[in-house]
């Protein structure tokens, strides 16, 4: 009937299906109306269940008569009791109160809503409290980091003036010269720290900020006046940041040019044996690889190997930087075989590691031209030895008893100066001999992302 709704009328309808059953289980059985026994053992009535069982109180008046009797205002509510009694006008008092009903549920709904929103305005609020909060510490890490990249500035300067005097006078000592060399490495290399430190605060900036604004978006707060004027300093503290540490590079450059000036008169060794001298350390000078590989020694003393300068820019680590070293002219690529095949096959067999490895530097050597050789541990169990390579891709087994370290070392000695050397191995001792035979170093990671 269109006064209610079928679900306002549930409990008289689950009042109607106990009835119903009671009568089953009475002696003599009162019978249950046909249509509602498939219910009868029903806990829960779906909704066709319930509209079911309205129309058969509805259509059955003896059984809604009965039903009425065990029926109370409190158990079955003021419209359920209404339908199943029907006194006098019932329909309209049915329809008011069913009316009334629905109001309240509306506004009950509502209050639920509006709490639920409030409670999400006061969580975006929250957020973007604490967003504003890891704001200013990260404003504040930018300030102290600026001013520690200006007092980088200042000591190269004085670096650069103290080299200059001493290419004027030319009366520089010896060991007042080594420590002033080692002086700028020091500085340089803090420089570059807090450049990449200032990045990642940058980039966690960046994010917060990002957050802050999804937040605000949730919360759709009035935007507080001023908000714009403090992005716009904000922008431009960070363009300023970026001109100071721009300075900073310009004045490492100036000083590093100065340097190989003195250096060019002085020809003296880094003392840590074996090191690379003082202008491949500092790195990023126009050189050739050839002229980097083997420069020319002062009579009486050995030509000693250079690694290939790594242009300005790049990162040792990156497969940047790998794509470039691969592609010097007559470079010689040596190989830590399982070093790299266990790192990019590790499920597979040693076997099916060596085909795999091999398989990608046959690629790597047609498409960039490099002169990939590469050294296994243990004697040829496969037939790696007779498969047909191409003659500038060189496989090499240890045998027993010696080590592929060993013999990569051995090999970069054996590479002529006037060729450049790249050693590829993630292991701690191939990697530290390889860097002081001068040759040039990949992680396997490296290279495993050059190949993919």
């Amino acid at each position: 009937m269109p006064f209610a709704s079928t679900s306002s009328l549930r409990p008289a309808l689950h009042l109607a299906l106990a009835v119903a059953r009671e009568g089953q289980r009475q002696q003599p059985v009162i019978a249950a109306p046909t249509r509602l026994r498939p219910y009868l053992d029903f806990v829960k009535l779906p909704a066709a269940a319930l509209e079911a069982c309205r129309r058969v109180v509805e259509q059955d008046d003896s059984f809604r008569q009965r039903v009425a009797l065990h029926a109370t205002v409190d158990q079955v509510g003021s419209l359920g009791f209404l339908w199943l009694t029907r006194p006098e006008s019932w329909e309209a008092t049915a329809a008011t109160l069913h009316a009334e009903h629905e109001r309240d549920r509306s506004r009950t709904s509502a209050v639920r809503r509006q709490s639920e929103l409030e409670g999400r305005e006061e969580q975006a609020r929250l957020a973007v409290q604490q967003s504003e909060t890891e704001r200013r510490a990260l404003l504040g890490a930018l300030d102290a980091a600026q001013a520690e990249v200006a007092n980088q500035q200042r000591q190269l300067r004085e670096l650069h003036s103290a080299l200059d005097a001493a290419r004027a006078s030319l009366g520089l000592g010896e060991d007042q010269r080594r420590d002033l060399l080692h002086k700028l490495k020091a500085a340089e290399a803090q420089v570059a720290t807090h450049v990449e430190q200032n990045r990642g605060l940058r980039r966690e900036r960046d994010s917060l900020a990002l957050r802050a604004v999804e937040s605000e978006a949730v919360a759709a707060p009035a935007q507080p006046p001023g908000s714009s004027e403090a992005s716009r300093r904000d922008l431009a503290d960070e363009g300023r940041f970026r001109d100071a540490l721009g300075e900073a590079a310009v004045a490492a450059a100036a000083v590093v040019q100065a340097l190989e000036r003195v250096a060019s008169a002085w020809p003296v060794e880094d003392e840590a044996e074996g090191s690379a001298p003082v202008e491949s350390a500092l790195g990023n000078r126009p050189m050739s690889a050839r002229t980097a590989a083997g420069r020319s020694a002062p009579a009486g003393r050995a030509p000693v190997r250079r690694p290939v300068p790594i242009p300005a820019g790049m990162f040792d680590d990156t497969t940047a930087t790998a794509e470039y070293l691969v592609r010097v002219a007559d470079v010689r690529l040596l190989i830590d075989g399982y070093n790299v095949s266990k790192q990019g096959w590790p499920d597979l067999t040693l076997a099916l590691q060596r085909r795999r490895l091999l398989d990608v530097l046959v690629s790597l050597q047609a498409r960039t031209g490099a002169r990939p050789e590469v050294v296994f541990d243990g004697v040829d169990t496969d037939e790696v030895a007779h498969r047909e390579l191409p003659h500038r891709l060189l496989v090499q087994f240890t045998g027993s008893g010696v080590e592929a370290d060993d013999r990569l070392l051995e090999m970069i000695g054996q590479v002529p100066q006037s060729h450049p050397v790249v050693v590829v191995s993630s292991d701690r001792r191939v990697r530290e001999g390889a860097r002081q035979r001068g040759a040039n170093l990949l992680h396997a990671a490296q290279l495993l992302a050059l190949l993919r």
